[in-house]
């Protein structure tokens, strides 16, 4: 059996050069050195140094058998920091599932700092429907998901944001002196909506259905930040998130946003398994999301209140 205590005097005479340094080094008596070298080479059955008065000079096997200790003291050594890293969060892994409005631009801005801290940790976020996102938190694949709530069992849907759908139009567009919108002033105009949301054929069509019946000419597309651009070429009224909306917004892209009187919303949760256990990494994550989804819904009231 090894005995730890006796390799620890054996390395620190070797690294030392005599009893009484090493002795000094770990702070115990000299004859206490001798005697765990002394237990040391009669487990082994042989002699580890030659002896001249005082000094101790190892042999070649005492040389070999010290190649292989401080090996071993330095597996340690990466063991210990590693257990360390570990325990401050500084290694894993974390795999966020997000729908593409809030993937493409928001979730980075998230989960950004929360990287930086801990450079080792590896991170995945697939992009894919609300309904591929709920089906892979459910089943353990993805530890957190950001999606729309669906009727998936085995998920807990926590409410983040309520994301009002906005108009978004060029700064020269007859309605963009317009504080709110209305049915009315949407009668004849062309809109700009998506074909397909989050992948599901239909869902902008439901949601807007009392504005888009009295509409004129209906250009669809498959991304918010299509039909906003498309709005910029005054093709229209573009009927979107009002995140997505915030961001072209802010980019200084010369659109107006405009709040719609019906003010349908675009619900956003946070997804978490019922029955596969998270990491404290995951639920570090899971903050940062809570944290930024209250002052993203600040900033979106902000900017609704706010005539530009």
């Amino acid at each position: 059996m090894l005995n730890i205590r006796q390799i620890e005097v054996f390395k620190a005479v070797m690294e030392c050069g005599s009893v009484s340094e090493a002795a000094r080094q770990l702070n115990v008596s000299q004859p206490s050195v001798s005697k765990h070298l002394s237990l040391l080479e009669n487990r082994l059955g042989i002699s580890l140094f030659l002896r001249t008065g005082n000094r101790l000079l190892p042999n070649s096997e005492a040389i070999a058998l010290h190649q292989q200790v401080d090996q071993l003291y330095s597996g340690l050594t990466k063991l210990n920091a590693f257990m360390s890293d570990l325990a401050q969060h500084r290694l894993g892994e974390v795999q966020i599932a997000a729908m593409p409005l809030i993937a493409h631009r928001w979730l980075p801005e998230v989960v950004a700092p929360l990287l930086k801290r801990y450079p080792q940790v590896s991170a995945s976020f697939p992009v894919r429907s609300s309904n591929w996102v709920s089906k892979w938190v459910a089943a353990g694949r993805a530890d957190l998901g950001i999606a729309m709530p669906g009727p998936d069992k085995g998920v807990v849907a926590e409410p983040l944001m309520e994301l009002p759908i906005v108009a978004v139009l060029a700064a020269d567009h007859p309605l963009a002196g317009r504080d709110e919108l209305t049915s009315g002033d949407l009668a004849g105009q062309s809109l700009i909506t998506l074909s397909t949301f989050d992948y599901s054929p239909g869902f902008f069509d439901d949601l807007l259905r009392p504005i888009l019946h009295h509409s004129g000419r209906k250009i669809q597309t498959f991304t918010t930040y299509v039909a906003c651009e498309l709005a910029r070429q005054g093709l229209g009224i573009a009927m979107v998130d009002a995140l997505t909306a915030m961001y072209f917004q802010i980019a200084n892209s010369g659109l107006r946003v405009r709040r719609v009187e019906e003010e349908p919303t675009i619900q956003i949760a946070l997804l978490s398994s019922t029955a596969w256990p998270r990491n404290s990494l995951s639920d570090q994550f899971m903050q940062l999301v809570r944290d930024r989804s209250a002052t993203t819904m600040r900033e979106l009231t902000q900017m609704l209140g706010t005539r530009d």
